[in-house]
């Protein structure tokens, strides 16, 4: 049964043999859920492992994914993932997080731990387009809406809508692995060519 208090961008994937957890990601939700929902997905003219090279270095994340100041690991496997608003410098939120990467089916999966006390989870997929035409890349973002005092502070940084949410991030990831730099609604671009992975440096 679906957990009404998780918001879903839902893919409709499906994934063979994936690691366990990733497979329980991404089946979370039944095809019935899924049905009403489009697929949101970009193709990235860049190779599948370019592409695979790059999302892999969790420090690339904070890079191009929305509000995401800094990733600070604690042990192997496990980090603390450092939000803030840009617009509001004082809004802050830190989530512990743990990953999972099956690099040998392109699925990652990056959810927070129990200790953080609400749920907040990103999961990609990365498939080889047709013809060899650079890569397919399909996300889906979860996080709760009713966690008490937290709810304002979500809504601030990722919005009320896991969707549009998952469809920013995939295009800001599609403009970093195609030019370096993913544009600001303040006419400005992150990803400084020393912060860049040697991938794509000039």
């Amino acid at each position: 049964m679906v957990n009404e208090n998780l918001v879903p961008h839902s893919l409709g994937l499906s994934i063979e043999n994936p690691g366990r957890h990733s497979q329980d990601f991404f089946t979370r939700y039944n095809k019935e859920e899924a049905a009403h929902k489009r697929p949101i997905s970009v193709t990235i003219k860049r190779s599948l492992e370019d592409v695979a090279a790059i999302v892999s270095d969790i420090q690339n994340l904070p890079l191009f994914m929305e509000n995401l100041e800094a990733i600070e690991s604690v042990v192997e496997g496990r980090y603390n993932w450092r939000f803030r608003d840009e617009d509001d410098y004082n809004l802050e939120l830190r989530i512990p997080m743990v990953v999972e990467l099956n690099k040998l089916k392109n699925t990652y999966v990056w959810e927070s731990e129990d200790s953080a006390g609400f749920k907040y989870s990103v999961g990609l997929i990365l498939e080889r387009a047709a013809a060899d035409r650079g890569t397919v890349a399909r996300m889906m973002v979860m996080y709760e809406t009713t966690v008490g005092d937290i709810v304002g502070l979500f809504e601030k940084l990722f919005g009320n809508d896991a969707e549009m949410l998952s469809k920013r991030n995939l295009i800001r990831l599609q403009a970093f692995c195609e030019t370096g730099h993913v544009p600001t609604i303040k006419g400005q671009s992150s990803g400084r060519d020393e912060d860049k992975p040697s991938s794509m440096k000039h």
